[in-house]
């Protein structure tokens, strides 16, 4: 939806949030919703709702953190995410 080229995108933001946080699943996920690139869309809405969820996904992110050890070029980019939320 952030991405655009639906018709009224923005619009629906609030609805696409809102069933975001309908898919918490009390561990800082969300269930069926992929976790980085659900923080890469959060971190591209400029939305209260998006921080929300951002904060709410803060635990799960210090602890992927702790567990990326390797250098592949995946392991960097899910690096670089994380520490963009997280500042």
């Amino acid at each position: 939806m952030n991405a655009g080229g639906l018709r009224k995108h923005r619009a629906s933001l609030p609805d696409g949030l809102f069933a975001l946080h309908s898919s918490r699943d009390e561990a800082g996920k969300w269930g069926r919703y992929p976790f980085y690139y659900t923080l890469l869309a959060l971190s591209e809405i400029d939305e209260p709702e998006a921080l929300k969820e951002i904060n709410y996904a803060m635990p799960a992110c210090e602890r992927a953190l702790k567990r990326l050890n390797n250098n592949s070029k995946f392991t960097k980019r899910r690096r670089d995410l994380l520490l963009k939320i997280m500042n």
